[in-house]
């Protein structure tokens, strides 16, 4: 893996001291608390899963895993969670620990992933593709929405689900739509926008780590339009050295300022003026302008 060296003087089958020491434990139970209270860092693994026409109860984990976590978090201020999941999921327990990696549905390559990241050999670098929410149904979707009356669905949230839902009503998110954390930090400055491009800067700020940062572009319709707050219009990553800045280009075209028509059954160029967001989430917009288009 990335940043792990080869030893010639380790012989396979031989025994070396280590620098570190790892026990394991299945459940919190065990002396598994006393265990994370003296140990340097806990890492806790929690996980839940879903399969065609098995459809999970809620967004929670089980309460023995919340009930596990929240029990060693609060021996071990230094506790990882490692969490598993095939879409939203609730954190109850996230502000009482250290850091969370969250990994959706992760492949055969887990481990070796997750022991790069927690060794420090990679950077993180992911963004979230969903918004968490702070409980279930959150957005308050009706019987009628889902899963239908009849066997018909009707669709009247239209344009607003997701982080657009929660930009409309002012909800704050456990976490938003297009948030992930790094060992570096980014700055962002030298925004400009035309209707071709949007285009800016973005520099490694760290002092220690290498990175990669995903910058995302938004845009908010004229109030007319009747769109959500922001859109999301696109994104693009740039890994960066220490210290190393990088010029980002956003291409639009015509779509980037349309919605569909219904009468004309076709997309339409709304006119007026737009802002223009840049940001490291739907929520943490670092650079702001506006542009009329006409």
């Amino acid at each position: 893996m990335a940043g792990r060296k080869s030893d010639s003087n380790i012989i396979s089958g031989g025994c070396y001291e280590h620098p570190f020491e790892i026990s394991f434990f299945s459940d919190a139970g065990g002396g598994a608390t006393d265990a994370a209270k003296l140990a340097d860092v806990a890492i806790v693994f929690v996980a839940t899963s879903s399969a065609e026409g098995s459809d999970r109860g809620s967004l929670s984990y089980n309460s023995g895993d919340n009930d596990m976590i929240t029990q060693i978090a609060a021996a071990q201020p230094k506790t990882v969670v490692v969490a598993v999941a095939p879409g939203q999921v609730l954190m109850p327990w996230a502000d009482s620990v250290a850091s969370i990696i969250f990994s959706l549905m992760p492949g055969q390559m887990f481990g070796d992933a997750i022991a790069s990241i927690v060794f420090g050999d990679v950077t993180p670098s992911a963004k979230l593709p969903i918004t968490l929410p702070n409980k279930d149904n959150e957005q308050g979707f009706t019987t009628s929405q889902y899963p239908g009356v009849n066997g018909a669905v009707t669709y009247s949230e239209g344009l607003f689900f997701g982080y657009r839902w929660y930009d409309k009503n002012n909800v704050k998110p456990k976490f938003p739509f297009g948030h992930g954390l790094s060992y570096t930090t980014f700055t962002y400055n030298d925004l400009t926008a035309t209707m071709a491009k949007v285009i800016c800067k973005v520099k490694n700020a760290g002092m220690l780590h290498k990175g990669a940062e995903v910058a995302q572009l938004y845009l908010g319709f004229p109030s007319e339009a009747q769109e959500p707050p922001k859109v999301l219009r696109g994104f693009q990553k740039v890994e960066l050295d220490v210290g190393e800045e990088a010029q980002v280009t956003f291409f639009l075209n015509q779509t980037d300022f349309s919605i569909w028509d219904i009468s004309s059954h076709d997309w339409k160029v709304v006119q007026g003026k737009f802002q223009v967001y840049v940001g490291s989430s739907s929520r943490d917009i670092r650079l702001n302008t506006s542009m009329t288009v006409e």
